[in-house]
């Protein structure tokens, strides 16, 4: 069933300002490898576990976890080599209890941080750092 809208100037206006506003909103969330940069300097600060960025390759490292820059939607994603249990142990059990520690540990460090930043970990172990969208640092 269609339904016939009727708009006057001002509602459209009111419609293309809040779409452009979105979408700048939007467009300033999203963090660019430089941004990245910094923020993982000010973490190395808190704790040596974080390693010296990768600036050639975008690797940002955490204790033994790589995570690379992901350019769809500005966030650090853990590298899939390092999602696998077997990696860590021989163990399925131990290896996903020691990336299980690792989360746990980068967590509390983003959390305390206070840099506006969220840690996420999935099912499979695939760990995500990314910017709070209610947060600006």
């Amino acid at each position: 069933m269609k339904k016939v809208v009727k708009l006057n100037e001002n509602d459209l206006r009111k419609i293309v300002k809040r779409v452009i506003f979105e979408m700048n909103n939007n467009f300033n969330q999203k963090m660019s490898s430089k941004d990245w940069e910094q923020v993982w300097f000010k973490l190395r600060r808190m704790s040596t576990s974080f390693a010296f960025p990768d600036f050639k390759n975008y690797f940002f490292s955490f204790g033994g976890l790589d995570f690379h820059y992901n350019e769809d939607d500005g966030s650090l994603i853990l590298h899939p080599m390092f999602r696998d249990p077997y990696f860590w142990r021989d163990e399925y059990d131990k290896g996903a209890e020691v990336l299980e520690k690792y989360a746990n540990k980068i967590g509390n460090f983003i959390d305390q941080s206070n840099l506006g930043l969220k840690f996420e970990m999935g099912p499979r172990f695939d760990m995500r750092i990314y910017k709070d969208e209610n947060n600006n640092f």
